[in-house]
């Protein structure tokens, strides 16, 4: 798979879940981990999961700007 890069999935809507991993740097499984704990949201498709991409910037947003402020 191609590596997927933030400003391509910023224009995406739903985001694989190794994207996510790949945009991360983290595991799959970490990723996994992280919706299960609802750290990360995520919306199901039959066995499909997917990520809405303006979520998780929204939420990679807050941190940067958490730890800037901190």
């Amino acid at each position: 798979m191609k590596a997927i890069t933030s400003s391509e999935a910023r224009q995406r809507e739903l985001l694989r879940i190794t994207e996510v991993a790949q945009l991360l740097g983290e595991s799959r499984a970490n990723v996994y981990l992280r919706i299960k704990n609802r750290e990360i949201p995520a919306i199901q498709f039959g066995k499909a999961i997917r990520v809405p991409a303006a979520g998780l910037f929204e939420i990679i947003d807050r941190l940067v700007v958490g730890a800037k402020s901190g």
